[in-house]
């Protein structure tokens, strides 16, 4: 690499670094469609122990949800309107509404991992890495996923999330 240029490795590239002369730096994990399955893997196997998995898959789908929920917002002050969508569903929206339809499995998954942590450690035995309640992010998954099927609708129904 000469200066002024940039490497960008893809995704499982192994790879050592030795800086001959002081220079700048920059990494940083990046998630997205492309490195989600390997992502999930690693979660789920616990190899990469330098990545707080279950931070990353809570920060991803707490912003997801906003996303959507904004598009929602502003579907349904036009509709109450009398107008419509227009173009608010764009291709963006609908790979995040698919996105996020993916992620609420993984939270699910590891919300019953964590439910058989408790059953296997006792019920007040709590990972001391949980500081998030998974159960609750996918109800609110299921709540963003009801809202944006009927954002059409000028009265929502009820949202009855499972149990």
């Amino acid at each position: 690499v000469e200066p002024g240029e940039i490497l960008l490795m893809p995704y499982g590239t192994y790879h050592q670094c030795r800086n001959l002369t002081p220079c700048l730096s920059y990494s940083r994990f990046h998630l997205d469609t492309v490195n989600l399955l390997p992502f999930v893997q690693s979660l789920f196997n616990g190899d990469a122990s330098e990545i707080d998995h279950e931070e990353v898959l809570w920060n991803l789908t707490s912003e997801l949800i906003k996303r959507v929920d904004g598009v929602f917002d502003e579907v349904q002050s036009r509709v109450k309107a009398g107008g419509d969508e227009g173009n608010l569903i764009t291709g963006n929206v609908v790979e995040t509404v698919n996105i996020l339809r993916t992620l609420r499995h993984f939270a699910r998954e590891v919300a019953r991992r964590d439910e058989v942590y408790q059953v296997v450690k006792g019920s007040e035995a709590t990972k001391s890495s949980q500081e998030h309640n998974f159960d609750m992010l996918v109800d609110d998954v299921d709540m963003c996923l009801h809202e944006f099927r009927y954002r059409q609708s000028k009265t929502v129904p009820p949202f009855k999330p499972r149990k």
